[in-house]
């Protein structure tokens, strides 16, 4: 299904064939089962975030069941999105796209796919909130709800005080919002906290 666009494709036996597969790769992106043999898809993406650094992983689920909660506990151990089985070719590209609109060293074909149609805003927002999303384990709710705070205050000054709180991991967040202060947007930065609460 993504060859087609220029992808080059790893596949794995199990979680932890997944696991050495992405470190010896890592990839732009992981379609990750819940259920595999030996390692969880759940353990695998738990792994995966203890080990990245500055690059991170776009870890999609792929999950068949409907219990209630289900996608709240994938997203809590630090899946970026989960798609139930079975699912449509394009709604897996969606997702795709949505996470990976800003990555610049992606096939020239799977960018031109993934463009179409994305404003500079939504990708901007994909990967705020990817950021955001990855450094939950090490933030606390309340340096999140102060952020929140500080965008909707338009308060550039208490939001780089938050910036610099944050862990040394963290460097990469720390720009995109710094980025985003003296652009003067923080409508985005309050879109992407109020995402990231309700995940809290």
């Amino acid at each position: 299904m993504l060859q087609p666009l220029g992808c080059e494709i790893q596949e794995a036996t199990g979680g932890t064939s997944a696991l050495e597969q992405w470190r010896s790769y890592r990839p732009h992106v992981i379609l990750l089962d819940t259920l595999m043999p030996d390692l969880t898809g759940y353990q695998v993406a738990r792994q995966i975030r203890l080990e990245e650094h500055d690059v991170l992983t776009t870890i999609i689920a792929l999950t068949a069941s409907a219990f209630h909660g289900a996608q709240e506990r994938v997203l809590a151990v630090g899946f970026d999105d989960v798609v139930r089985k079975p699912f449509h070719q394009q709604e897996l590209l969606d997702k795709i796209q949505r996470h990976l609109g800003r990555m610049k060293s992606l096939p020239t074909p799977l960018m031109a796919q993934f463009n179409d149609g994305l404003t500079s805003q939504e990708r901007s927002l994909a990967g705020l909130t990817r950021l955001l999303t990855h450094s939950q384990a090490a933030l606390s709710a309340e340096w999140v709800e102060r952020l929140q705070t500080a965008a909707i205050q338009a308060d550039a000054q208490s939001i780089l005080e938050l910036v610099k709180d944050l862990p040394d991991r963290d460097v990469t967040l720390g720009n995109a919002l710094v980025d985003l202060v003296n652009d003067f947007r923080f409508d985005l930065i309050l879109e992407v906290t109020q995402q990231t609460i309700n995940h809290l």
